[in-house]
C-alpha cells in the first residue's frame, strides 16, 4: 500500500527517521531554495540512513561552504568523490573543492581542483569561469 505524504515536514523525516526518500527528496528541495541550514541539518541525520550517497555528500558540502563550514565541506566534497556508486558528475564536487580552497586562500589546491573538474568535464563554463577568476 502506498501511502501519500507531505514532504515537506521536516517533522515527518524525524519520525521516519529511516526513510531514505524523505531525506532525499528534503535535501534536493531545500538545497535548490538554497535553505543551507536546512540542508545541513538534514543531511547530516540523511548520513546515518545513507552514508554512501554521493548526491548527499555533494549537498552538505554546498551546505557547509554557504555556512562558512569550510574543513567540513573540504571533507563531504572528498567524501563525495570516493563514493561507490560514483558522482553522476565529479566535477560538480572538483569545483566545490576549488571553491572551499580558494575560501582558505590554497590558490594552489584550487587550481589543481578545476584542472581535475574541466579533464572529467572538459569545456565546463562553470570551471573555465572558476580558472579565469583565479
Amino acid at each position: 500500500m502506498t501511502r501519500k505524504r507531505s514532504l515537506l515536514s521536516i517533522g515527518y523525516a524525524q519520525l521516519d527517521e529511516h526513510d531514505y526518500e524523505v531525506f532525499d527528496q528534503l535535501v534536493e528541495g531545500y538545497a535548490a531554495a538554497a535553505d543551507w541550514t536546512k540542508v545541513k541539518s538534514l543531511g547530516e541525520m540523511a548520513l546515518f540512513v545513507n552514508p554512501a550517497d554521493p548526491d548527499l555528500h555533494a549537498a552538505l558540502g554546498q551546505a557547509y561552504l554557504a555556512l562558512g563550514q569550510i574543513d567540513d565541506a573540504v571533507y563531504e566534497y572528498q567524501s563525495a568523490l570516493l563514493t561507490d556508486p560514483p558522482l553522476a558528475r565529479p566535477a560538480i564536487a572538483h569545483l566545490g573543492l576549488a571553491r572551499a580552497y580558494l575560501a582558505r586562500k590554497h590558490k594552489a589546491a584550487a587550481r589543481a581542483a578545476i584542472a581535475e573538474a574541466l579533464r572529467v568535464e572538459p569545456g565546463s563554463a562553470e570551471a573555465l569561469a572558476l580558472k579565469k577568476k583565479l
